[in-house]
């Protein structure tokens, strides 16, 4: 049962990202268009390749769970890159994306790829539910637990929210609140942010959609101050 339900689930998530690539083509390609191929064109065929990637990842990723290799990480510079990557998709269906960051955030001990995996997850099944427009806001906060100071990141959507009895479940295997969907992206997403000591959550909102929200240890301001901050590179 689950691999056909794995086999299904593979058809449809590669099938919707290749009828957006097939479509961008051939509009490119109909002689009767004058514009060509238009920036924005390009970075919808971008995000829709990234898409794909993420699913071969996925699927990888549950057969063989990856090691993090953690270094710290500032939290402004990946959400901004994830952000980057989700924009082109949200602006075709009419999504507003909201951002409320704070100007400065301590930084923490993560692998980089793996916490982009969490939240390009979380941020692509926001998306998958508002296909005609709606909002996508992630908020990102400091909250203390446990005496250790907490990274927090919140995706909300204003969807229609998680069936009633899934919030529990919804980070199990094979739990999914699509048709065909695979139940794998929130399981591998809980393995990641627990693997970093850190923990995720979703819930209902009061005024409809839902929210997720995953929270990762900071490092302490005394390692930073110490020198021991790596650089992410790149600039």
């Amino acid at each position: 049962a689950w691999v056909g339900q794995m086999a299904a689930g593979i058809a449809h998530e590669v099938r919707n990202p290749l009828t957006v690539i097939k479509v961008l083509v051939q509009a490119a390609t109909d002689p009767g268009r004058s514009t060509g191929v238009r920036p924005k064109d390009l970075r919808v065929l971008e995000g829709e390749i990234l898409r794909l990637e993420q699913i071969i990842s996925m699927f990888l990723d549950f057969a063989r769970p990856p090691r993090p290799y953690k270094k710290q990480v500032l939290p402004g510079e990946l959400l901004n890159e994830c952000l980057a990557g989700v924009c082109a998709r949200a602006e075709l269906q009419g999504v507003e994306v909201q951002l409320d960051m704070p100007a400065e955030l301590p930084v923490f001990n993560a692998d980089p790829g793996q916490i982009k995996q969490v939240l390009y997850n979380l941020m692509f099944n926001a998306l998958d539910v508002l296909p005609t427009g709606g909002t996508l806001q992630v908020q990102v906060g400091i909250n203390s637990h446990a005496g250790k100071d907490m990274l927090t990141i919140r995706v909300s959507d204003s969807g229609p929210g998680l069936p009633a009895g899934l919030e529990d479940r919804i980070f199990e295997p094979f739990v999914s609140t699509k048709e065909t969907g695979l139940g794998l992206g929130l399981s591998i997403s809980r393995r990641i942010v627990e693997a970093h000591g850190g923990s995720i959550t979703a819930k209902n909102n009061h005024d409809g959609g839902a929210t997720f929200e995953v929270r990762l240890p900071c490092v302490s301001k005394s390692a930073v101050d110490s020198g021991l901050l790596v650089s992410q590179g790149g600039g």
